[in-house]
Order: structure tokens, then sequence, then C-alpha cells
């Protein structure tokens, strides 16, 4: 417990620096990039010394076609995602989270690692590997979920975002629960990163 507790703040202390250098310098994509490979290293500090007490043996009842299921589902999610973030950004004349406008600059290649590869991976060992593994020999199924999905909402320091991420993050949660693996979590997050990278370019 005490373990997620501090991978969780090290990872906030990584989050809260590198928005504070963004906003001083506007370098938002480096802050970007100096971000993505300090959430993976990390993650990485605290997952490779302990990675046996983060094995939790889950029943698996998934099934191979329910990978289909989970890259049909980022439609409708990334739709609904999509849309809330624009009617949040027009109603309160918000920036939406979603731009993705630095990335982009820096061409398809690098927009697809830092949107559609890294955080995925990085974000889904971080909570749904090292956090999700490390609660669950001390809490339920669900409190588990429900710690892990609030973490992951809060971690990403935006309040209209907490309605999306929590959700996302109980689904993501839900799906590393059901099939005893990181990868459908990672597939989902991935393709629903992928939805929403391709609505904001359309």
């Amino acid at each position: 417990l005490y373990l997620a507790i501090w991978m969780y703040v090290a990872l906030l202390g990584v989050q809260l620096f590198l928005m504070i250098v963004s906003k001083v310098t506007e370098d938002v994509f480096t802050a970007e990039v100096v971000g993505t490979v300090g959430f993976a290293v990390v993650t990485l500090a605290f997952y490779f010394p302990c990675r046996e007490r983060f094995t939790v043996r889950e029943p698996v009842a998934f099934p191979r076609y329910w990978y289909l299921l989970v890259v049909l589902a980022a439609v409708p999610i990334g739709l609904g995602v999509h849309a809330y973030v624009r009617g949040v950004s027009s109603l309160f004349g918000l920036h939406a989270p979603l731009g993705f406008e630095d990335e982009l600059a820096h061409g398809w290649i690098w927009a697809s690692v830092l949107i559609v590869v890294m955080p995925p991976l990085v974000e889904e060992l971080a909570f749904r590997g090292v956090m999700f593994g490390a609660l669950r020999h001390s809490l339920t199924v669900s409190e588990t979920l429900i710690v892990t999905s609030f973490a992951f909402g809060l971690l990403h320091l935006s309040i209209p975002s907490l309605l999306t991420h929590i959700p996302l993050g109980f689904y993501f949660g839900w799906l590393r629960h059901r099939s005893g693996s990181l990868w459908p979590a990672v597939l989902a997050h991935a393709c629903h990163n992928a939805f929403v990278l391709a609505l904001v370019t359309v």
C-alpha cells in the first residue's frame, strides 16, 4: 500500500513540475517529451525491484474475441469524450485539453508516439500494473478499481477531465481485472487515444 502511495506521489511531482515548466517556458512539446520519459522512469523504478508483489491472480474470463470488442468500444467512448470536451470548452470558453496541437505541430510520428503509444504503455503499467497490484493485496476488487480510477483522473490535473478520466480509469481497471493481464487495458487505452487523435484532426 505504501509503495503505491509513494509511486503516486512521485508521479504527481513529475506532473506538477512539468506543468509549471510548460507554463513558464511555453514549450509544451518539450515538457510532454520530458514528462513521458519521467513517468516511464518513475514507474519502472517502482516496478522492477518489487514486480513479484504486483502479480495478482485474478479470475480469467476474457475470450479472445473480446479484444475485438475492446477495439470497437473505442468508437462510442471516444465520441462521448470528444463531445464532452468540446461541449465544456464551448460552454466555459476553456482551451480543450485534448487539442494535441503541440504534438501534431511536430508531425504525425511524434504525435503517435506521445499520444497513442507511450501513455497507454506507461500509464497502464503504473495504474493497472503497479498500483492495482499493490492495492489488491489490501483492498477488494471494487475498492481497488475506485482508488486507481480516481488516482488516474486526478493525476491529469484538470477538473473538467475528471468526468472522463475517472470512468476511463475504471474501464481500464475492469479490463485488467477480468483478463488478468495488462494488455487489454493497454489496447483499450491506445485505441481510445488514437480515435480521439483522429477526431481532433478531422
